[in-house]
């Protein structure tokens, strides 16, 4: 997985999420392969510009000086933006919202704006973006 997201422009990860409270360098995604865990990004060369993160909870963050966790790792990597949910996400609602986003991006709009022109439902609304927008 690490090598698919060097120097890409847009990464797109649809697995499940893992925060973990009190070691969120330990959160992970969960992919079929095995688990991606924070850490593990700092051998990427180049981070993607934009990474969208299709997972429950990986956009959560440990509380204090720094953004610990999956989102604070890529954009000290340089990821411009990452789009990620802080809650859990319904499996059945993500695909139909995410197609939309998608749709928004090749618009024209920015990545906040094409999350934020997109409808909620339930089970989507922990969607957040995280960077430069």
């Amino acid at each position: 997985m690490r090598d698919a997201l060097n120097d890409a422009d847009l990464a797109h990860i649809v697995a499940h999420g893992e925060f973990r409270p009190g070691n969120p360098l330990f959160s992970a995604l969960r992919l079929a392969d095995g688990p991606l865990v924070v850490h593990e990004l700092e051998d990427l060369d180049r981070a993607p510009r934009l990474v969208v993160l299709s997972a429950c909870d990986i956009g959560r963050a440990e509380p204090g000086d720094a953004v610990l966790g999956m989102v604070g790792a890529l954009l000290a990597l340089g990821t411009a933006t990452v789009i990620a949910s802080v809650a859990p996400v319904r499996d059945a609602a993500t695909p139909a919202f995410m197609t939309a986003f998608h749709r928004a991006l090749l618009s024209g709009h920015s990545p906040s704006r094409a999350l934020a022109a997109v409808p909620r439902t339930p089970g989507v609304h922990g969607f957040q973006c995280f960077g430069a927008g």
